[in-house]
């Protein structure tokens, strides 16, 4: 069914509660679009997006809650050791907690390594702080200034001196919708929220396939509403892609084009760009590679398709496909294009998929936690192919 305006708003789990990490953007997104907050925005987005950034934003926020407070609100009691060994713990509860609800859905290693993180933060900047006041506490004010100071600088200085690093996912997910009446964008959204870094909206139309579902440019407008601060990325099925662009300008971020374009691809790639989005190219089964190469330095994605049959989910991965991408993957870094791959993605074979972007449709939505599927992707190894990635 066609989803609705409202059916993207953050629902309740079971339990009452509801991912901090998917309700903020939405939120913001219904926030004024004053100019004077376009950079707020942009940046509190961009801290919501990464959830290795937000569970240690959490961690640095318990240490405020029940180090520093405690100290103004009761100073008399700041001067036992044991109120701030127990102000210590009551923190790194709190952050870990935060970290737990936040990366639940990312691999074990990852949520162990950042807790470790921000355990050894926190009691570094307690001890420190501890041994400049002279092993006591004779201002209170004094101790918690040390101690915010030190809790905001600390991981800056670990990270450079111990060579410490918070991962980083090595993956951009983009999960697919197709722009037909019958997709229902909210049920999505449901699934997967924001577990994702692009919304990837595939477009069919009955020259490359007769037998596609009629064409429903409603569904961007669905998928504005549900992911308003994701980049979407139309791949336009067509062998007349012109008209597709022309008439979706507002509602799409990243072009993707076919190859075999009947429309001068040059021409329309320039007119993107001009308008200031970004744009690739595809390449599917059968297509020489050679004939592409007088796009590669014009494009910011090249995308392989993985499958046979355009416009079709639920289909294997083909061995082919794997081998063009790590010739593209090859060509990358001479042309700086980022590769992207669709078709066929899952846990299961993602780290035999070169590049950095990666499309999934059934192997996340029909998995059985949808969420844990798109994190396991994400954190999943880009295999090496003999060339650098580009910048």
């Amino acid at each position: 069914m066609a989803s609705g305006s409202d059916g993207c708003l953050p629902q309740l789990s079971e339990d009452g509660s509801t991912e901090l990490a998917e309700l903020t953007p939405g939120l913001l997104a219904r926030l004024g679009r004053a100019p004077g907050l376009a950079t707020l925005r942009q940046h509190v987005r961009s801290v919501c997006r990464s959830r290795s950034k937000l569970a240690i934003v959490g961690g640095l926020m318990a240490v405020v809650l029940f180090e520093v407070l405690p100290l103004w609100w009761v100073p008399v009691l700041a001067q036992l050791g044991w109120v701030s060994a127990l102000s210590l713990g009551a923190s790194l509860l709190a952050g870990l907690a935060c970290l737990g609800v936040v990366e639940r859905h990312s691999p074990l290693h990852v949520r162990l390594r950042l807790a470790a993180w921000l355990v050894a933060v926190s009691a570094a900047a307690c001890g420190i702080a501890v041994m400049l006041t002279g092993g006591g506490v004779a201002s209170p004010l004094g101790y918690a200034g040390w101690r915010v100071m030190l809790a905001l600088s600390l991981p800056g200085v670990i990270c450079a001196a111990a060579g410490l690093r918070i991962p980083e996912r090595s993956r951009q997910l983009g999960v697919a919708v197709y722009a037909t009446g019958d997709e229902d964008v909210a049920g999505i959204w449901q699934k997967v929220g924001n577990h994702l870094d692009h919304v990837h909206v595939d477009l069919v139309d009955a020259t490359v396939n007769p037998s596609a579902a009629a064409v429903e440019l409603g569904r961007l407008e669905d998928v504005r509403r549900c992911w308003p601060a994701l980049p979407v990325c139309l791949h336009v099925m067509s062998r007349r892609p012109r008209s597709w662009v022309e008439r979706t300008w507002r509602q799409v971020d990243w072009y993707l084009l076919p190859c075999d374009s009947r429309d001068d691809l040059t021409s329309l790639m320039a007119e993107c760009r001009r308008r200031g989005k970004r744009v690739g190219i595809v390449w599917q089964q059968g297509f020489p590679v050679e004939r592409m190469r007088q796009y590669l330095s014009q494009v910011d994605f090249v995308m392989v398709m993985g499958i046979a049959r355009l416009g079709v989910s639920g289909q294997a991965l083909s061995e082919g496909s794997l081998e063009a991408a790590k010739l593209f993957s090859r060509l990358s870094s001479e042309h700086h294009f980022k590769l992207m791959f669709d078709g066929g993605v899952n846990v299961e074979n993602a780290a035999r998929i070169p590049g950095e972007y990666l499309v999934s449709a059934s192997g996340v939505l029909a998995s059985s936690v949808p969420k844990r599927s798109a994190e396991l992707l994400r954190w999943s190894p880009i295999p090496s192919t003999g060339g650098r990635r580009a910048a």
